[in-house]
């Protein structure tokens, strides 16, 4: 997992799109120095899943969105595995 840290003088998702690679996950911390989501990137880097962190979807924080091909932020969302909010700790213990 690698932490990325958003400039707010560029476009919030160029960065993050342009570092991926195959199999990867991208924690994106705020300037404020909070994990606001964490990205995972499939064989053929293109985003898998997405956990947001600081911002509720249908009720929940945190919660995650599955991507199946599509370019912009799927709608719909579900709660986060067991597995998925330990790497939420794991993301918040590398962002220190």
């Amino acid at each position: 997992m690698k932490v990325v840290v958003l400039n707010a003088t560029e476009n919030q998702i160029k960065p993050i799109e342009l570092a991926n690679s195959a199999n990867s996950i991208y924690a994106i911390k705020n300037d404020k120095g909070k994990i606001t989501s964490i990205n995972f990137f499939g064989e053929d880097k293109h985003k898998t899943k997405q956990i947001d962190l600081q911002h509720k979807h249908q009720g929940m924080i945190p919660h995650t969105h599955e991507f199946h091909g599509e370019k912009y932020h799927p709608s719909s969302a579900r709660p986060c595995t067991p597995e998925e909010l330990a790497i939420i700790a794991r993301a918040k213990e590398f962002a220190q």
